[in-house]
């Protein structure tokens, strides 16, 4: 199970680079940096958007007397891509691809521990 998450979380990153070149060759540079700032923009809105879910359903979690051990984790997860985009600022135009990715890689880890 180890070896799948970290085949994961080194996976995700190298295709997307890979995917990024590629596209760079066929659409442009420009294009490309604009689509990244766009990824990098559709992951801090879904970031936010699905944090606030996750405080709800612990709130709701609390209100019901029961310990919110899975809202926490899905929490946890969020905060690994909140972070990521977060240092997003940096200036290389790579940089801005990855809070995508990351969210990507805490949904399939909420989905693995879900599964388990």
């Amino acid at each position: 199970m180890p070896l799948l998450l970290l085949a994961i979380f080194l996976a995700v990153p190298l295709i997307e680079v890979f995917l990024f070149i590629e596209l760079g060759s066929v659409i442009g540079a420009l294009w490309t940096v604009l689509l990244c700032i766009a990824t990098a923009v559709t992951g801090a809105a879904l970031v936010r958007w699905q944090g606030r879910a996750v405080m709800a359903s612990a709130q709701q979690a609390l209100r019901e007397n029961r310990m919110p051990a899975v809202e926490v984790f899905d929490g946890v997860c969020i905060m690994v891509a909140g972070c990521d985009v977060a240092d997003a600022r940096d200036s290389s135009p790579m940089r801005w691809a990855l809070p995508c990715s990351f969210l990507l890689c805490a949904t399939c880890c909420g989905v693995i521990w879900r599964v388990m």
